[in-house]
């Protein structure tokens, strides 16, 4: 069972860049399914409020279709593709130069920066919110699953496995840092997530473990 959210419940993972370790090559990828044509955040990496700043520093977004965002030396901003009301893997990764996001396993678009990502202690991914201010007009509204970061660039092929269903634990597991499959619970498998509370369980997609 995924997780749903109704523009009212989020969480924090307590897991920031520094923390997890990321400078540079990284891939991040979840699946979504949304439940209104809301512009909304399912993934959000965004201090705004805490240190003033307004730098989405790694973050995905629902507007005519999905956007997301990267910052490094500069943020760059790329939005490519539809998705439907149905089930879509969503994921992005950085080289150091390039910024490319990919939709149910197929290479979409790019933009470019250089440098490493922004880091500070006040910058944890949230799962339902954009950031770790209060703004619920970005609140998302439908389903999370499966939400992975690898500490690595993962090829288009291990990409497109990920895009057909396969687990992350079975896709570059030595570099794979932190798996929420968000199954009932905010539990990550690799231990690095510390979101609690509670939960409002959805349909999985299906995922070949």
């Amino acid at each position: 069972m995924a997780l749903a959210f109704d523009k009212t419940n989020f969480y924090d993972t307590g897991m920031t860049v520094s923390g997890l370790g990321l400078t540079q090559s990284c891939t991040l990828g979840f699946w979504v399914k949304r439940a209104s044509t809301d512009v909304r955040c399912p993934i959000g990496n965004n201090p705004q409020g805490v240190n003033g700043s307004d730098s989405d520093v790694f973050t995905f977004f629902y507007v005519s279709g999905p956007w997301t965002r990267l910052d490094a030396d500069s943020q760059v901003t790329i939005n490519s593709g539809t998705w439907g009301t149905g089930w879509t893997h969503l994921l992005a990764t950085y080289n150091g130069s390039k910024y490319r996001l990919f939709i149910n396993g197929t290479y979409q678009a790019e933009g470019n920066t250089t440098g490493n990502i922004k880091s500070d202690s006040t910058r944890s991914w949230w799962i339902g919110r954009r950031g770790s201010y209060v703004q619920s007009a970005w609140n998302w509204h439908g389903d999370v699953a499966e939400f992975a970061i690898w500490s690595a660039v993962l090829t288009d092929g291990e990409i497109k496995s990920l895009g057909k269903g396969f687990s992350a634990n079975r896709v570059r597991p030595q570099s794979l840092l932190t798996n929420s499959p968000l199954v009932r619970t905010l539990a990550d498998v690799r231990g690095k997530s510390t979101a609690s509370g509670t939960v409002t369980a959805a349909s999985h997609p299906a995922i070949y473990a």
